[in-house]
């Protein structure tokens, strides 16, 4: 079954709306949080780029970059911070 560009477009604002979420609060669900210091801000600022990655319009002629580049260029950005908050964030999950 193909994905429609419908189902993968609400994917995208999905886990951009969870990485935006996550840098405005310093705290990643189901992952863990970071710290005060300037590592902790300077992960959020990854994840905020990003998330703003995942919500930019590939494929326009304002931004002549296909979905995929985005995405993938997306979670290149937000990996470290995905990666930090699991190993370091451990103090602070919950689930």
């Amino acid at each position: 079954m193909a994905s429609s560009p419908v189902n993968i477009g609400l994917a995208r604002a999905i886990v951009a709306v969870w990485f935006l979420s996550a840098a405005m609060q310093g705290h990643i669900s189901l992952i863990g949080g970071f710290e005060n210091s300037a590592a902790g801000y300077s992960l959020r600022l990854l994840l905020f780029a990003s998330g703003m990655l995942f919500l930019a319009p590939g494929g326009s002629p304002l931004l002549p970059v296909s979905h995929l580049t985005l995405s993938l260029a997306a979670l290149i950005i937000g990996a470290p911070a995905l990666i930090w908050a699991w190993v370091f964030g451990r103090e602070t999950r919950t689930v």
